[in-house]
């Protein structure tokens, strides 16, 4: 079990964001997502936080993954840096659907999939 922790604090994160998300029954998601889907009535100053914003998550989930590889849990063939980006654009679309549905599954089968890909 201690050697998953680090790809457990992501797996705690999707599932602590699947619970937030059931609470407010799926009216709430994330605020970076939901700016972001208003890009064409932002300036380029706020698209650049927007930015700034995915960039500084990817990075904390790029060092969890680094970790995991440390610890010989995920390969060190894996391209840390683009899965971690990779984690958040499918994210940002599984919370759409999620919102959408109302209801956790892609939530759930995104972060499935991810782990999947990570672990084979």
């Amino acid at each position: 079990m201690i050697k998953r922790q680090h790809l457990e604090r992501l797996i705690n994160f999707t599932q602590s964001a699947a619970r937030g998300m059931q609470k407010y029954d799926f009216n709430r998601g994330c605020l970076i997502g939901n700016l972001n889907q208003e890009l064409n009535h932002l300036s380029d100053e706020f698209k650049s936080k927007l930015l700034s914003s995915y960039q500084l998550w990817q990075q904390h989930v790029q060092t969890c993954l680094e970790q995991a590889q440390q610890q010989g849990v995920i390969a060190t063939s894996v391209n840390t840096q683009q899965m971690s980006e990779f984690f958040w654009i499918g994210w940002e679309g599984a919370v759409m659907r999620a919102k959408l549905t109302k209801n956790t599954q892609p939530l759930i089968l995104y972060t499935e999939m991810f782990l999947r890909a990570l672990l084979r």
